[in-house]
């Protein structure tokens, strides 16, 4: 049985996650590029820094893994 927390995460996760969004984005790669720059500009600040990157949630795409592999060492 899990916490409080992590059954507020997964009723967030059923009431905002959109599937349908996230597969037709995913399969015709519209990203638009407000998305990218956020991302982009993230990945090669300072907020972020060590050696392994854990990368959860992004499917299989390989765009952040490209965004960060000049910063960590281990993805």
């Amino acid at each position: 049985v899990g916490s409080m927390a992590s059954q507020a995460l997964r009723d967030a996760y059923k009431e905002q996650f959109l599937p349908r969004r996230y597969l037709d984005e995913l399969v015709t790669g519209k990203y638009s590029s407000s998305q990218l720059e956020q991302a982009h500009s993230f990945f090669h600040s300072d907020l972020i820094q060590g050696e392994t990157l854990l990368d959860l949630g992004t499917g299989p795409v390989v765009l952040c893994s490209l965004m960060t592999s000049s910063r960590f060492k281990h993805i």
